[in-house]
């Protein structure tokens, strides 16, 4: 059965509030036995839709779900049990689609649902909503020098102090049975597609659009959820692109952990990572993320078991395969660390291979001498060194520009790890460089003879 929006009230009309009009929809389909709920063309400004049991939400070619300038058109703070605010990243916990414990929901269609992130973030005081430079006063408070790795091209929050901005802008929690096919998701106030504690999700062909500046917009987070399969997608976003976390305490179902993943066939533009892995005390295992291209990114891959220094061991983190990763201008295309000087959870079986990377900062493998990352290997690689960008400045999130690293690939602190036909090929000449390597401390660490790390000589 089909359930049109605006049989029950919803106008395309600037400044008119459809949540009730779409909610009623919503309700009328999953009532009935399940069904789709067609947005037609047009562009519809809401707030919060609740997704229900069995309910595909259809958005016609050029339709827009238009997220609301008001945090009072949002849900409750306690609308769902597994709904979190973040205050120190200046977002608070509303959304503009929420999917709490239901089964075989999907959002599907050539429309747009636009999360109005313009409405609530801070402006970009360096560049233009088109990315162009602006002119930098003597007296700005912008900072001009060397580029961080992260956040290129600034880092933007909540405009309002004091009311912050909404959370992630679609979330599926504890869920089964998930399609999300073809939309475009543009203009995110944080996350854009989180599902946590989920299971048999589908992703394909879907586009993500955020500026590159905002921050916590991340692309697709998938957080305890299992049996996930994403392809086909665009992603451009301010954060990272892809993510998987282990966080289960917000849970009902405080057993469910990442595992059993696969990414595909995607195209990347992040302003931090392209894939970090981490995040919670729980358990991340069995993914695999193959033929992704990745560009202007900080990190194309983090791998870390704690995050930000926050305490308890972290997450377990093993098995996890890069294969036919294209990067190119990269701060740095691989970073394997703690996270956390309290984490006591090693990183496990993590393989690379057939992948070519360009990059300007460096790959970093550092454990510690508590906790060696184990059985990490690199096959078939090619890495062209390039040169750092000029002329960008630090923020809140970026208090001091990267230090320049001396040695390309640094890996200390690692057990059962090898190398096999890596090959380096220096183009900058960046003075800071003392040589392609250096490693201290690593167990049974192998390099083959077919690895070529040539100093940097004259470019």
């Amino acid at each position: 059965m089909t359930f049109d929006i605006t049989t029950y009230g919803a106008k395309a009309e600037s400044g008119f509030l459809n949540t009730q009009a779409i909610q009623q929809a919503v309700d009328c389909c999953s009532q009935s036995g399940g069904g789709r709920v067609t947005v037609p063309s047009g562009k519809f400004m809401t707030g919060t839709i609740f997704l229900k049991d069995n309910v595909e939400l259809h958005l016609e070619h050029g339709s827009v779900l238009l997220g609301s300038p008001d945090l009072e058109d949002y849900n409750a703070l306690d609308a769902y049990p597994q709904n979190y605010s973040f205050p120190p990243e200046q977002w608070l916990g509303y959304h503009l689609i929420i999917a709490s414990n239901i089964g075989n929901a999907a959002i599907t269609g050539t429309g747009t649902i636009d999360g109005n992130g313009r409405a609530f973030f801070e402006k970009n005081p360096i560049f233009d909503n088109n990315g162009i430079r602006k002119q930098i006063s003597e007296t700005g408070e912008k900072k001009v020098g060397r580029s961080p790795v992260n956040w290129r091209m600034g880092c933007c929050l909540a405009e309002d102090k004091q009311k912050l901005r909404p959370g992630q802008m679609i979330v599926f929690a504890e869920c089964s049975n998930v399609v999300i096919r073809d939309v475009t998701l543009t203009d995110s106030t944080c996350w854009t597609l989180f599902f946590h504690g989920c299971e048999n999700v589908r992703v394909s062909g879907i586009r993500i659009d955020n500026p590159l500046w905002n921050c916590n917009t991340d692309g697709i987070d998938i957080d305890c959820s299992r049996n996930v399969v994403i392809t086909g997608c665009i992603i451009s976003t301010g954060d990272d692109a892809l993510t998987l976390r282990g966080c289960c305490k917000r849970l009902v179902d405080k057993t469910r952990i990442c595992e059993n993943i696969t990414v595909s066939d995607c195209v990347i533009r992040t302003g931090v990572n392209g894939v970090r892995v981490g995040v919670g005390t729980g358990t991340i295992r069995n993914a695999l993320f193959s033929n992704l291209v990745i560009s202007f990114c900080g990190h194309a891959v983090e791998i870390q078991p704690g995050y930000n220094n926050s305490a308890g061991k972290g997450v377990d983190i093993s098995n996890i395969r890069f294969c036919n990763l294209t990067v190119r201008n990269a701060g740095m295309p691989v970073v394997i660390h703690t996270g956390s000087e309290h984490a006591a959870s090693p990183v496990r079986d993590i393989f690379f291979s057939g992948c070519s990377f360009e990059a300007f900062h460096g790959i970093l493998i550092q454990g510690t001498e508590k906790v060696r990352h184990e059985n990490i290997g690199f096959d078939n690689i090619s890495v062209r060194i390039i040169s750092a960008p000029e002329g960008n400045y630090t923020d809140e999130y970026n208090s001091e520009p990267a230090t320049e690293p001396e040695y390309f690939l640094r890996v200390e602190w690692t057990g059962n790890m090898y190398f096999r036909n890596v090959r380096f090929q220096w183009a900058t000449r960046d003075p800071w460089w003392k040589g392609p390597v250096k490693m201290d401390h690593n167990e049974n660490l192998t390099i083959g003879s077919d690895c070529i790390f040539p100093e940097r000589g004259d470019v």
